[in-house]
């Protein structure tokens, strides 16, 4: 059996990946707004005849978990792994705490079994941009879901964007808070505040003695007094102005190497939350290894580590899901289900309608729901080669503008947005694609460089139409990029002759 790449492409049947009333990855609603985890489910962190202690027993978020029957051995490990959205470690706006919930005999000391499940979590919506994973669990592998339909051949199956940490050894770069500047602050503000009791000039008194106590502190305060300290790094321009006028953290900044165990991946490191940039991470391993810029070659650089203190997420009071087999996609029938099949297969379509399914589903989804990925990535290296070299070229090649005008707009402009990540190669060598267009006959239609009779045709009705699917494009160089998208869900049931909707704004890239 072929294996995926440890960067880039995985294929799966729908039917592997359905976790039944929970997860249907054949509905692009569900398909489009989960990642998937890799986890080893069933090992524990220590052992013994009593209840033993485990590292980063406070930690904030995690808990504590114990199996402790009579006359038996006694096992610990911790109870959440909390994934968490937001723009920053200071401002988390959603999170999930799944509970490793399992029975005495299915640990894997008792059981000798080796469980390993893709746990479905939540995706970072338009604000939210980042990923934050609590590595209180193993963790394999990451899975970025790209296409909920794979292949006009392979109807029934799915491609995920994955990478696998058992692959090769990784160096992170990880980030502890410095608190200092933080106490110098406080301190200020409380001199402020008892120096207020005698009045305005106390108060200006008492905040001149904090704020000199506070820079005492902060020379000598923290793990790295020498080192220089600095804001989180990669966050848009909102949330830096946001930080500017909140007290916020700033981090002192270290390399970790984490390990690539074959069973375990990167196995606990409770003391660090894995910050995943998704809108990069999405984009790099979409398109393939060879069109990339050198710099860019490396998905590695778009995740960090920041110590699981630095993270506001709050501490959970109950499981929001399990990694019970009935909440998750099991390994064993995952595998079961996959056997004989090709993961490294990839081909051009025959079926004219294929790719109007798959942007279909996409509107269905209304764009919203997929920001950090981008209708663009969902299709195939060819189509997204020209859809960001040639976006005019793209649109009347297609000829989708009648049928699906927003999606085409919107991958267009995220287009224009991943064009950076394009190497020199890619930009100059494009072979032409070979489409199948939507007649009785059916035959397949040369679509290069050169004008066809269709093209002109096309090009003709096309002049004095407003380009109302590309509209008020900002490219921002530090912010989200915006347009007006001219589709909503409820156009869906007459693709031929959609109605002027109501306009809705799609988040597009940064």
């Amino acid at each position: 059996m072929a294996a995926a790449s440890p960067e880039g492409e995985a294929w799966f049947f729908h039917e592997a990946l359905t976790v039944k009333d929970k997860f249907d990855p054949a509905d692009p609603k569900q398909f489009y707004s989960h990642v998937l985890l890799e986890v080893v489910t069933n090992y524990t962190v220590d052992e013994g005849y009593y209840v033993p202690k485990i590292p980063w027993e406070d930690h904030p978020r995690a808990q504590k978990q114990e199996w402790n029957p009579a006359a038996r051995t006694s096992y610990a490990r911790y109870k959440f792994m909390t994934v968490m959205t937001g723009p920053s470690c200071g401002k988390i706006t959603r999170q999930q705490a799944v509970h490793g919930s399992f029975d005495y005999w299915e640990l894997k000391p008792q059981s000798g079994k080796q469980m390993v499940a893709l746990v479905p979590v939540l995706i970072p919506n338009i604000d939210e941009r980042f990923l934050y994973v609590d590595l209180t669990y193993p963790l394999r592998g990451i899975y970025f879901p790209k296409s909920h339909l794979a292949h006009p051949k392979y109807s029934n199956m799915c491609t995920y964007s994955r990478l696998d940490f058992r692959s090769r050894k990784v160096t992170l770069k990880a980030y502890t808070p410095d608190y200092s500047k933080m106490v110098k602050e406080v301190m200020k503000k409380t001199g402020s505040q008892l120096g207020s009791i005698a009045g305005q000039p106390g108060s200006q008194a008492g905040g001149a003695m904090g704020s000199l106590f506070g820079g005492l502190a902060e020379s000598s305060y923290g793990l790295y007094p020498h080192k220089e300290s600095k804001q989180e790094p990669g966050i848009l321009e909102q949330e830096k102005e946001r930080q500017k006028k909140e007290s916020s953290l700033w981090f002192f900044q270290e390399d970790e190497c984490l390990p690539n165990d074959a069973t375990t991946g990167w196995g606990f490191q409770p003391q660090w939350t894995a910050r995943f940039d998704i809108f990069s991470l999405t984009r790099v391993l979409a398109i393939p290894d060879h069109l990339l810029k050198p710099d860019y070659r490396d998905p590695y650089q778009f995740i960090k580590l920041f110590s699981c203190k630095a993270l506001a997420g709050a501490k959970p009071e109950k499981a929001d899901s399990t990694m019970n087999s009935t909440d998750v996609v099991r390994f064993d029938q995952l595998v079961s289900k996959q056997l004989g099949i090709q993961f490294d297969y990839k081909g051009n379509g025959l079926d004219p309608n294929w790719l109007v399914k798959v942007l279909s589903g996409i509107a269905a989804v209304a764009l919203s729901c997929i920001p950090m990925i981008g209708p663009l990535v969902a299709l195939g290296e060819q189509l997204i080669v020209d859809a960001i070299l040639d976006p005019e070229s793209f649109k009347s090649q297609q000829g989708l503008i009648s049928k699906i005008p927003g999606v085409v707009g919107a991958m267009t402009a995220t287009g224009q947005n991943t064009k950076a990540f394009l190497s020199e190669t890619a930009s100059k060598a494009r072979p032409s694609t070979v489409l199948a267009v939507e007649s009785p006959e059916r035959q397949s239609v040369y679509v290069g460089p050169e004008d066809t009779d269709a093209s002109k045709q096309k090009g003709q009705e096309d002049k004095g139409r407003p380009d109302s699917e590309s509209r008020n494009f900002e490219n921002a160089a530090d912010g989200p990029c915006i347009i007006e998208q001219p589709w909503t869900e409820k156009d869906l049931s007459n693709l031929e002759d959609a109605p002027s909707p109501k306009n809705a704004l799609v988040y597009v890239g940064e």
